[in-house]
């Protein structure tokens, strides 16, 4: 076998698969499945103990928000 007959069967096996007439419908494509399970909202009692357990005098988030500004931060960002 020759080096331009492999060449060439390799061509036409990309030509006939990649070159299809009848394209999947755009819908199908969408769909996904996945496995993440359902995790409902910590409740404040459950918020107020894991952000007393957070060291403090640490260096910051990628925000910029430190242990200091969420235990200090009052009721009002607490319920958010």
């Amino acid at each position: 076998m020759s080096l331009s007959s492999v060449l060439g069967t390799w061509a036409d096996y990309f030509e006939k698969l990649l070159n299809v007439d009848d394209p999947i419908p755009v819908e199908k494509e969408l769909i996904y499945h996945t496995a993440e399970v359902y995790v409902e909202k910590p409740t404040k009692d459950e918020f107020l103990l894991a952000i007393h357990k957070l060291k403090s005098n640490k260096a910051p988030g990628i925000d910029g928000i430190t242990v200091e500004m969420i235990l200090h931060g009052g009721d009002e960002l607490h319920e958010r």
